[in-house]
């Protein structure tokens, strides 16, 4: 979703109200109502990259570059710079990125070099560190033992970190490296420090294990890697942040109370206080009561709770297709153990059929998918239009080699939607002998699907492709078929920072179309339709911009601000 939904930039995106009454007074309690599930702010963890902590974490927990509204990567120099190093493997500094013009593409097999900003420190104000990128890569790329979802990590060799430095160098594996501006997302890097003393460790410690990589030894610091940062621990909310807010506590309701952080070296935010509301908030009750400002909302159509022709109504909606795909995640063991069998289950799924069934219980129209790095409304798609519309159809007869298999398929339920998406694609793959079933009450995460341990693709389905220099297996471990209660899952996954084995970039046509056309033959995911979203916007707040991509509409919150008289109407 680019900017033709941009829901306000001052006055110009405002829209008019006949209101001759006078408005409500700014709230108390500035409320921002969400789809997360507010478990985790460990966005790079599989809890919260499938419970929504994305939209949490991105300015608690900067990312080097953000990924803007029109699709563009926002260095944020506040945290943190990259550069491409001229020549692979020449030592010294390279040049870093000013920030100013195009960033251009890095070559094959590049090497990277961060600088963290000397004032870039948590809110316990302990300085940023190489340790905390290095906690980042290596939780990424050892996913079956911290449990973690960072697809894109899978491209990165190593990490050149010294304990406590300012700078560091990364290594891609041959071969890759041009989408080096996706790494270190929002919400990925979380402070080590925190790991660290839930361990006993001190840093050097803690940097001499991560480079180490012995899934034994870090056993500990995986597990303080995902309990650490959780939002339901029984003695409450206490997690240092590095961005422009901090968490203040969490109320008996389920908010979220975020506070400035005095300790960000870059602009502060503009508001001082905003409660996070979670997935589950009686919204119509908090819009009543004047304690509701934004929401992005997930599934849901034009909100009840709206009413567009009442003179003192103080709220805009946009019903949209999102920026994320939704896409059934492939194992790549069991039913699913070989490619041509993957091939033959995503014949049998009717992505037209999938997009209604989303849609109808939406309320909002969404359309299917035929591509899987892309966005749906990137212009670059009609380059690619006769790939998509091989395949947003069924093909009973494509399946026949699946006949008689079961298909179990989860997700992060209840949700009646996915329900209903599920329901479609059973009904399209009966009438070729295949029995889907809805597992959601067993399977809702990544690690609840059979697949190999070497699998590195988000859908666990690289290690079967037919790519050798894709077939990267993890050195310090021995593939072996780990059992599920699911062979997919149902996911919404933004294409931007999926599918590690792609070097392909949005910039590249002859790239993209070469992959796309490979990963049809490899079917790590099935693709199936675009997210629908609804986004809610008080008219008294400015400098809110829509964005439905893993931040969400959340993505520039600390931006936010009352409008001045002039600047709403």
């Amino acid at each position: 979703m680019r900017s033709s939904i941009a829901l306000c930039s001052a006055a110009a995106c405002l829209c008019a109200t006949a209101c001759s009454e006078p408005e409500p007074e700014w709230p108390d309690q500035f409320g921002y109502a969400t789809s997360a599930q507010f478990l985790t702010v460990n966005a790079g963890s599989e809890l919260g990259a499938t419970t929504g902590a994305d939209a949490i974490a991105s300015r608690l927990f900067p990312g080097v570059f953000v990924h803007g509204p029109e699709g563009q990567f926002i260095p944020s120099r506040d945290f943190a710079t990259a550069s491409v190093v001229d020549v692979p493997g020449v030592a010294g500094p390279a040049p870093f990125y000013s920030g100013e013009g195009s960033v251009p593409d890095a070559p094959a097999g590049s090497v990277i070099d961060y600088v963290i900003a000397q004032g870039a420190r948590y809110s316990d104000d302990v300085e940023v560190t190489c340790d905390d990128f290095l906690l980042a890569f290596t939780a990424g790329v050892m996913k079956e033992t911290f449990h973690s979802a960072v697809p894109l990590m899978h491209q990165v060799d190593h990490v050149d970190c010294a304990p406590g430095a300012k700078q560091f160098r990364l290594f891609f594996k041959p071969g890759l490296g041009s989408r080096w501006r996706e790494l270190f997302s929002p919400g990925t890097v979380m402070p080590s420090h925190v790991v660290a003393q839930a361990v006993g460790w001190d840093s050097q410690q803690l940097v001499d294990a991560l480079d180490r990589r012995d899934p034994d030894e870090l056993a500990s610091v995986a597990e303080a890697y995902g309990a650490a940062f959780r939002l339901d621990a029984p003695e409450g909310v206490s997690i240092p942040s590095s961005g422009p807010f901090m968490i203040e506590s969490r109320t008996p309701e389920g908010a979220l109370i975020l506070v400035r952080n005095e300790a960000y070296p870059g602009d502060p935010a503009e508001l001082d206080k905003i409660y996070m509301w979670p997935a589950g908030a009686d919204v119509a009750e908090l819009a009543a009561n004047n304690d509701l400002e934004i929401a992005d909302l997930v599934g849901s159509g034009f909100p009840a709770w709206v009413d567009r022709d009442d003179p003192k109504n103080r709220f805009d909606v946009q019903s949209v297709e999102g920026d994320l795909n939704e896409v059934l995640a492939l194992g790549n063991a069991g039913v699913f153990a070989s490619n041509a069998a993957r091939r033959a289950f995503a014949s049998c799924v009717d992505p037209v059929a999938v997009a209604a069934a989303s849609s109808k219980v939406a309320g909002v129209e969404v359309a299917p998918m035929g591509l899987r790095l892309t966005t749906a409304d990137d212009p670059i798609n009609d380059n690619l239009s006769d790939i998509a519309q091989a395949h947003i159809t069924a093909d009973v007869a494509g399946a026949e080699v699946l006949r008689d298999a079961t298909v179990r398929i989860g997700y992060v339920g209840p949700d009646p939607r996915k329900a209903a998406m599920v329901q479609a694609i059973a009904a399209s793959c009966a009438q070729a002998g295949v029995t889907v079933v809805d597992v959601s009450d067993q399977a809702s995460y990544p690690s609840d699907v059979i697949r190999t341990s070497d699998a590195s693709d988000y859908g666990f389905g690289a290690a079967q492709s037919e790519d050798p220099a894709a077939q990267w297996s993890q050195s310090w471990s021995v593939s072996e078929v780990i059992d599920g209660a699911a062979d997919a899952l149902l996911v919404a996954i933004d294409p931007y920072y999926s599918y590690p084995t792609s070097n392909a970039t949005v910039s590249d046509v002859e790239s993209l179309r070469a992959e796309e056309q490979r990963l049809w033959s490899t079917v790590p995911t099935v693709p199936l339709s675009v997210q629908p979203r609804t986004l809610v916007f008080d008219r008294r707040v400015a400098n809110v911009v829509a964005h439905t991509a893993l931040a969400g509409i959340g993505w520039n919150m600390d931006r936010w601000a009352q409008a001045q008289e002039g600047e709403k109407k």
